[in-house]
């Protein structure tokens, strides 16, 4: 039997004209690959993407290991959000949450996507 974990959802947004969103259930490293524009780094004269690997190496180990303690323990925990403008991530909250999913199992989580 697959293991629950408690995700605070929040209701749908009064409609706003300026975008749309939506949740949909993406895998933590689907998620870390959108958002990994925040990785950039220059080597040798060329720009390039940091690698998962190494974006985790920058994270506070006190965060990540609070965090699966809530996926643990079932504290409800607020869902990763996406914010993309003509097609490209503009802002982004919850790569802590995708790591710490990811390295304890989880298969998939709740991503709210905001559409401009």
């Amino acid at each position: 039997m697959a293991k629950r974990y408690l995700w605070v959802i929040p209701k749908e947004d009064k409609p706003i004209t300026s975008f749309k969103s939506a949740t949909g259930w993406i895998s933590p490293s689907h998620f870390l690959g959108l958002v990994r524009h925040q990785g950039r780094v220059i080597e040798h004269g060329k720009k390039r993407y940091m690698t998962e690997k190494e974006q985790r190496s920058m994270m506070s180990e006190k965060t990540i290991r609070e965090l699966k303690l809530k996926f643990k323990r079932r504290t409800p925990i607020d869902i990763p959000f996406v914010d993309i403008q003509k097609g490209k991530v503009i802002e982004h909250e919850g790569r802590h949450r995708a790591y710490a999913a990811k390295e304890i199992g989880i298969k998939r989580i709740p991503v709210r996507f905001y559409l401009r």
